[in-house]
Parts: structure tokens; sequence; C-alpha cells
């Protein structure tokens, strides 16, 4: 073996001889000197206590702290084997179940505590050795609910919280666990237990496996689809967490599927679903027809209602159609109603990559000619289109009202290159709080002005403005007829 000799004018034989050792392993580095202990009451300070001190003092502190007690049960338990902490489990969950003792709202905290010390046994330890094991006792955990509720005093439903907050990891835990195990026990609790279990696996079943929502499906509609109640409740989430359209469908008896809102749902579903004729007649059997009453026997026939959901609906019906332009026409016309930028996008993601500039040129011409001014405003700064913001100012300044609590912001936005646009638009708010409050000493309004006249002082001859010093006059005027008119009216 070849050993590496280093030397140097200020080392000696006996460095080189320990350099040797080194290289050959025979000597080791200095170990770590240990943390010095300290009063701090911490972790790192507490685990040189040494386990058998650490120890003692918890079996102390158990002796008059059955919180602590129980817990240090279910650890030991837990570190035994998944059968073991299951048999604990069992037995504190059925205590809870069986008790009829009234819990006061000063050990409501306490039972908090418990139930959720109970829930991370079951999710994190003893899931994690055996799903099959652990999925009964959760169940057996979101069966405490009801009789927890009914004898605690918990005026902020602090405990219906935790336990709604549990419910996603239902349904990853029956996924894990699987269908055998997971899907007869669900179904005896939706069918036996349905006023705790609708609603929680109502909530869980986004989180459930695909073949396993089929599986409690397929269980619960053996004999017949529910049409009313709870379970047709839970058998619709059901059956659109697995896209089975006809189940859905069958959910709803005679009477409720002919209401409006619900024949509007099954256009919406059915064109999605690509049954375009059914989907035709049941958007057309939405229509509300609007009373005769008071029109008069001359009077031409009404017309029938529509809301929103009807359009959208309309839109899926025409797409399942193939009528493409007609569905584009449909989304043009609600983004008018509406100066959505949702629905401007919804347009923009059907067209090319020049129609969509076009398309949106169109959208901010619109919104900067539309009547509600304010409104059109809010769209081009949500499309951070302040170029466009900016010029609409200027051209309808004398439209601006001040109404919009955002102006301020818009303002801001502008600022530093459409400072004139952003005057205006400080002005405005600010006549607004003025004519509201009758004084130029109101809440904030002597900062927006102040903020106003320093972007004044950016105009220009050709921005054509009035002065700030007679802007200030015209508006402590105004604000003056205001107050006197509301002392009046007082």
């Amino acid at each position: 073996m070849c050993v590496l000799q280093i030397s140097s004018p200020f080392s000696g034989k006996a460095d080189g001889f320990s350099l040797q050792l080194r290289r050959r392993n025979i000597l080791q580095p200095m170990a770590k000197a240990a943390p010095k202990l300290r009063k701090t009451l911490s972790q790192a300070n507490l685990a040189q206590l040494g386990a058998d001190r650490l120890a003692s003092l918890l079996f102390a502190a158990a002796a008059t702290d059955p919180a602590l007690k129980r817990s240090l049960r279910l650890e030991l338990a837990s570190e035994l084997g998944a059968a073991e902490l299951a048999q604990a489990l069992d037995k504190r969950l059925d205590e809870l179940a069986t008790s009829r003792a009234r819990i006061s709202w000063r050990k409501r905290p306490e039972l908090l505590r418990e139930l959720a010390l109970l829930r991370t046994m079951i999710v994190e330890r003893l899931a994690v050795a055996d799903a099959a094991l652990a999925f009964p006792r959760l169940v057996a955990w979101f069966d405490l609910q009801e009789p927890l509720q009914a004898r605690t005093n918990d005026p902020r439903e602090e405990v219906a919280t935790l336990f709604e907050a549990a419910a996603p990891a239902l349904g990853a835990m029956a996924s894990s666990a699987g269908q055998g195990v997971a899907s007869p026990v669900l179904v005896d609790a939706v069918l036996t237990r349905s006023t705790t279990w609708v609603p929680l696996l109502g909530r869980a079943v986004a989180t459930l496996d695909h073949e396993l929502a089929k599986g409690l499906l397929a269980s619960l509609t053996v004999k017949q689809v529910p049409q009313s109640g709870r379970l047709a409740l839970i058998v619709r989430r059901l059956a659109d967490h697995v896209g089975d359209l006809d189940i859905w469908l069958a959910s709803f008896d005679n009477k409720t599927s002919h209401q409006p809102e619900i024949q509007v749902e099954r256009a919406l579903r059915l064109a999605r679903g690509g049954r375009a004729v059914d989907a035709r007649a049941a958007l057309e059997a939405a229509l509300v027809q609007p009373s005769r009453k008071r029109l008069g026997w001359h009077a031409p026939e009404p017309t029938p209602v529509r809301d929103e959901r009807w359009f959208d609906a309309e839109i899926a019906v025409l797409d399942s159609e193939g009528r493409s332009e007609a569905a584009m026409t449909a989304r043009w016309l609600k983004f008018e109603r509406s100066l959505s930028v949702a629905s401007l996008n919804d347009i923009v993601s059907r067209l090319n990559d020049f129609e969509d500039v076009v398309a949106t040129d169109r959208a901010l011409a619109f919104a900067a000619s539309n009547f509600d001014l304010n409104r059109g405003l809010a769209f081009m700064f949500e499309q951070n289109a302040l170029r466009e913001a900016a010029e609409t100012i200027l051209a309808r300044v004398g439209e601006l009202n001040g109404r919009a609590d955002a102006s301020a912001l818009w303002a801001a936005r502008l600022a530093a290159r459409y400072p004139v646009a952003a005057m205006h638009l400080l002005r405005a708010r600010a006549a607004t709080l003025a004519e509201m409050s009758g004084s130029l000493e109101a809440d904030g309004v002597s900062q927006l002005l102040d903020e106003a006249q320093a972007l004044a002082t950016e105009a220009t001859a050709e921005d054509d403005i009035i002065p700030h010093s007679a802007y200030l006059e015209e508006l402590r005027a105004t604000a003056l007829r205001s107050s006197r008119s509301t002392r009046r009216r007082a």
C-alpha cells in the first residue's frame, strides 16, 4: 500500500507518522462533544435526561392526567403491532360511543384534542401498517359525531368542523383498503345512518377510487335508483364522479325532473354526453312561460324567462348539435351581458392566434363603449389593458362618477404612464365621497385630492384640464350644497 507523505518546513516526523496512521484508519477524528445541558425546556435538552428518567417522569405525570395516560397506551400499542393498536383503538372508541356523560365547554378542548389524536393514530399509524384494519376504525371514529354532538356544549360547532375537515381522509383510506373491505362498510353506514353519512360521504366522493365509487353506486342502486331523500343525493354525487349519466337522470322523480332548473341541468349533461336530441328537448322544456295576467287580451305573447344557466346550456346544446357558428354567437352574447374575463377566455380558447387578437380587441372596444362605464373599466383593468382604459377615461371623463371602490387602485396602476387619466379617476372618487359626506374633510378625500394635485402637475396644455385650485373651489361648493340639502331633509 502506498502511503502519501506530506512534509513541510514546519512539520516534524511525528506529524508525518500521524498522517500515515490516519490514512490507514488507525487514528479516528475526535468525537463531537455532547451539547451542554441547559435549563430551557426543549426537545434537545429533555433528550439528555435519558430514556429511563423520561419514562419515570411520564409515568408520574400520567397518574394524574387521564388524557396523557390514554395517549401513552396508544403509543405502546402501536409499538406492539397493528393488531394491538386496533384493539386499543376499539376500546376507546367504544367508550366514547357508549358514554352518556355531558361534556361541558371546559372539557370540550380536551375532547377535540383526543379526537384529533385518535384520527392521527388511525390514519397515520394503523393505516400505514394495515389499511384493511384501519378503515373500519375510521368509520367508527366518524360514527362518534352524532352522539358526541348530542352531549357536548359546543356553540361554535367545533366538533362538527373537526369531523367535516377529516372527510377527505375517508375517501383516501377507503381506496387504500380496497373495494372488498370498504364497500360493504360504507353501504351499511349510508343505509343505516344516513343523517351522518350522506353529507360525510358527499364530501369524500371526490377522493374515492373510481372503481370503488362504481361499486358503491352499484350496491346502492341494485334494486332501483332512489329518486328522493338523502340516498338520492349521494347516488347523484357518485354518478357524477363515475360519469354515469343514466343513473344521474334516473335519480329524479317525474315531478322534480320537470322543474326548470333540473331541466337545464339535464340539457347541459345530455349535451356534454353527446345526446343532442334529448338535450334540445330538455332545453326547450326548461323555458318558463310568464303569466299573461294583467297583460290584456291583445298583448303579444310574453318572452319566456331565460337565466344565465339556461344560456350556458344553450351553448352546450348548440355545440353538441354541431352548430359551431351559432354557439360562438351565443358565447359573444354571454360576454356582452356579463363583461366577464372568463367568458372572453372561453371565446379566445377556441380561436387561432390571429383571430384571438381580433376577438380581444373587439371585447375591449365593447367594454369601452359600455353604458356602465365602471363595469367597462373594471373589465379593462382585469385584462391589464391600461392604454385602452386610459383612452376610455379621457374620452368619457364627463361620465366618471367615482362610485367604483377600486377607483384609487385603478389610478395607482395608471399614474406612471397615464397621469392625467389617473388624476381624473381620483378627482371623480374624491367628488363622490365629498358629495356623500358634505365635506372635503371626510375620510380619504384630502388624500385623494393631494394625489390628484401631484398628478395634475404633469398635465400639458393639450390636456386642457381644470386647474387644481379652480377644481377645489368647485368641489367645495358642491359639497356645501350637498350638506345643506341633507340638513333640510333631516
